[in-house]
């Protein structure tokens, strides 16, 4: 109960750092989408999923004719037109956004261990809130003080998607949340998403274990 909380709630990130330098990016042909559920994936320019077919060779490609017709390949003749998955772009302030993100990570627990929905809401989707209010209302007046070890972060990879921003942020250390207790490893890779327009912040979308 406590390790789902934790891995729930202990991160909120409200960057102003990520949104300026990826503006200035090029839309790539070839790009790195995020989803909760599928983990990342290449996609061309307008969105749709790519696929490698085994049987090609390299620099040559096997997939003709009927085959070339159901599954067109993308043409790319700019290397630069393509992203590095784990790409971080040119400008990007990786060190002021990995202070704010330990910063941020220890505010955000400290909501949790609270049971401070109002702010919980502000830094999380719809559906992680809703999967960590439920457990916050299951541990009721029970206190919770969660102590955090070595805690460091570090950026994996800034995407810009159609319609939001997507940072992936690796973080490890280790917590407890029982005193006395063994402190449990933390290896997490977690994705925020922010608005391309409007005013929304940084929201947690999905977490991995990284370890």
């Amino acid at each position: 109960m406590h390790r789902r909380t934790r891995t729930a709630l202990v991160l909120a990130l409200t960057f102003a750092l990520a949104g300026a330098a990826l503006a200035q990016a090029v839309t790539p042909v070839v790009q790195v989408r995020y989803d909760a559920a599928l983990g990342h994936f290449l996609t061309d320019d307008a969105g749709m999923t790519l696929y490698v077919f085994s049987n090609d060779e390299p620099g040559v490609s096997n997939c003709v004719d009927a085959c070339a017709v159901n599954w067109p390949p993308v043409i790319v003749g700019d290397a630069s037109l393509i992203t590095n998955p784990l790409a971080i772009p040119a400008g990007f302030d990786t060190a002021a956004f990995e202070r704010s993100a330990r910063d941020q990570f220890m505010a955000l627990q400290a909501a949790n261990d609270a049971g401070d929905l109002g702010r919980l809401r502000d830094y999380l989707t719809p559906d992680m809130f809703e999967a960590v209010r439920e457990e916050v209302v299951e541990r009721g007046s029970t206190v919770q003080k969660t102590e955090v070890f070595g805690l460091q972060s570090q950026v994996l990879n800034v995407a810009e998607e159609e319609a939001q921003y997507v940072v992936s942020v690796r973080f490890s250390g280790s917590v407890r949340t029982e005193a006395g207790a063994t402190p449990e490893d933390l290896d997490e890779v977690w994705h925020l998403t922010k608005p391309r327009a409007g005013f929304g912040g940084w929201v947690v979308a999905g977490i991995q274990q990284a370890g």
